[in-house]
């Protein structure tokens, strides 16, 4: 293997590994994203039923959809 071939060999695992990471990142933002959403949402359920630490009024219910805008 000459040097030439190395440094080509060398540059296209670099590239494919940047592309993993980014992959890698962007699927982390995405499950960081959904389950914030997910949690929000609960908390509004247990606000507006009553049940959840926000408080039994709706506003509390409402306060935490502003999160979301």
């Amino acid at each position: 293997m000459t040097l030439k071939q190395f440094n080509e060999n060398w540059s296209a695992r670099r590239r494919q590994s940047i592309e993993e990471g980014k992959t890698l990142r962007n699927n982390m933002v995405q499950g960081v994203f959904a389950t914030n959403v997910t949690v929000v949402k609960q908390q509004v359920l247990n606000s507006l039923q009553g049940s959840g630490t926000l408080g039994t009024s709706n506003a509390a219910a409402l306060s935490r959809l502003n999160l979301l805008v």
